[in-house]
């Protein structure tokens, strides 16, 4: 999943690059921040880490695929490893067994690859155990 962590990497850097060399017009402005909107405010927020990590609210059924899909097309990686990573940084917040820790990785606590890195496969089970579509997903 390090490849993915490079594609956020590589999408952040064209984006600037092409908002503020290539002649984008305020369409693309506008495209560009609903884009991060969507993907990183709201589906970071509320998809990843209210859904499926805390599991603060319910949602209908085609919802939940919306979540997953969003999440995929954003590059943030499994929303089964993700959950479980995050469950696991907040029970060791910037202590040993923190899989991600600010003060070593720094910025790079961001990316995708610091939440893919040492996961426990049988807490991912578990997880995939209660959502067969995104069993299928995490499977791809």
């Amino acid at each position: 999943m390090q490849f993915f962590g490079w594609v956020q990497v590589l999408a952040g850097a064209a984006t600037i690059w092409a908002l503020m060399f290539a002649d984008a017009g305020w369409a693309w402005w506008t495209l560009a921040l609903f884009g991060w909107f969507l993907y990183g405010c709201v589906g970071l927020s509320v998809r990843f880490h209210r859904y499926f990590a805390h599991r603060s609210f319910e949602a209908p059924r085609w919802a939940v695929v919306m979540f997953h899909l969003l999440g995929v097309m954003a590059c943030i990686g499994a929303a089964a490893g993700w959950s479980v990573t995050h469950r696991r940084h907040h029970m060791h917040a910037d202590r040993a067994g923190d899989p991600h820790p600010a003060k070593t990785l720094g910025w790079r606590a961001l990316l995708v690859g610091s939440y893919e890195s040492g996961q426990d496969r049988a807490a991912v089970r578990r997880e995939l155990r209660r959502d067969r579509f995104g069993a299928w997903l995490y499977r791809r």
